[in-house]
């Protein structure tokens, strides 16, 4: 299996932090405590974060396959700053 490049590791790295702050906000919420719309919030907030977390990692699937390596990797950082930033793609 082919090595992960630099830019490969570094979304891994933000991956993992991502999901790593999004679990901590869930942990440390008492839903008992969250009226029904700040339930519904907080859900769709974190179908948001995971849908990102998809995103990202079948960038990065697609990226490490050799054909996708001769493909623009100025698009594939474009695009991904784009979904990180929270924009949808075009």
């Amino acid at each position: 299996m082919k090595k992960p490049t630099e830019q490969q590791q570094r979304i891994n790295t933000w991956i993992e932090r991502l999901e790593l702050q999004a679990t901590s906000l869930i942990t440390g919420t008492n839903i008992d405590e969250l009226s029904a719309k700040e339930r519904v919030d907080l859900a769709i907030k974190v179908m948001n974060q995971l849908q990102r977390f998809i995103a990202l990692r079948q960038q990065i699937e697609v990226a490490s396959q050799p054909a996708a390596a001769t493909a623009s990797d100025g698009a594939l950082i474009t695009d991904l700053m784009r979904q990180m930033r929270g924009e949808g793609t075009e």
